[in-house]
């Protein structure tokens, strides 16, 4: 459980990792658009939207948020 907000944009700084990504598809010759921000609909039918991580993450029915108010 963690009080508070976790650290988002920290997150995705350690995960995502747009080098080794750029470095694979370099070895493929392909190029892709740039990084992307848009409001996308998942696998699972969530609507996830980058700027809003917490709304998503509080968005199952069970999750790590204490003191979440759903």
């Amino acid at each position: 459980m963690v009080s508070g907000p976790p650290d988002y944009d920290g997150v995705v700084k350690q995960v995502m990792r747009t080098d080794i990504y750029e470095e694979a598809m370099k070895e493929i010759d392909y190029a892709h658009g740039g990084l992307d921000n848009k409001v996308e609909t998942l696998f699972d039918g969530i609507t996830f939207d980058p700027a809003k991580p917490e709304e998503y993450a509080k968005s199952f029915p069970v999750n790590n948020l204490k003191g979440s108010d759903q």
